[in-house]
């Protein structure tokens, strides 16, 4: 296929300063998406995933939108921001902003990767039915919470659905879960277990941030 036909994807990520599983994730699937599309990463910020997508081949856009103390900090409760009269005025302008650019774009595919921005491609997915939107998942939402009932109304029917593990697609909106194709996010688990060997000691390293969703405390009963 020659470059003028290739087929264009914009990939959503509100962040890109302060690099989690999500930002490391979608930098590996930018890695091999950049020889099969016209790639475009849009956030809402510069830093080391525009950084590393722009090395990589890909555009990058900055759509702004504002910040504060609060919203800044990625550990809190997922969708507690939304709740923040400034924030959420915020929100609707940067989501005229990004209708704009999206326009101009004009892509055939549309990947999230993150909750902010998996609201927002719930919005263009609805202004814009010829793109196909993407919703990658990785949170695991409590039974009948609030995040949950909300992925399941505002999810469109065209849209594939990717969950990073068995428990992130269970933990989803049942009216959605035949529409989930389970991807592990990277971790290669042995198909054969060496039960003969024997451990002095056992090690624990954990490798994230610490936050209240992440469920920490599920791991260290497990090791104990």
């Amino acid at each position: 296929m020659s470059a003028e036909h290739r087929p264009v994807a914009v990939f959503l990520n509100h962040w890109a300063d302060h690099p989690g599983g999500a930002e490391h994730s979608l930098l590996s699937i930018l890695s091999e998406a950049v020889s099969r599309f016209d790639c475009t990463l849009i956030t809402t910020e510069t830093g080391w995933l525009t950084e590393k997508a722009a090395a990589l081949g890909a555009k990058c856009l900055i759509v702004p939108c504002s910040k504060t103390r609060q919203t800044m900090i990625r550990d809190k409760r997922i969708f507690g921001a939304f709740s923040l009269v400034p924030f959420a005025l915020g929100f609707i302008i940067y989501l005229l902003r990004l209708i704009r650019v999206i326009a101009r774009i004009r892509p055939d595919i549309i990947h999230a990767n993150v909750p902010k921005s998996h609201v927002a491609l719930a919005v263009l997915s609805r202004i814009n039915t010829n793109v196909k939107p993407v919703f990658h998942i990785r949170e695991i939402f409590r039974p009948n919470s609030f995040p949950q009932k909300l992925y399941g109304l505002m999810i469109p029917k065209t849209a594939r659905i990717i969950a990073v593990s068995q428990a992130v697609r269970s933990a989803l909106p049942v009216s959605i879960q035949n529409r989930v194709d389970t991807i592990y996010n990277g971790v290669k688990i042995p198909s054969v277990i060496d039960k003969t060997r024997k451990y002095d000691d056992i090690s624990l390293l954990y490798l994230g941030r610490i936050v209240r969703w992440k469920r920490c405390e599920f791991l260290l009963d497990i090791y104990e």
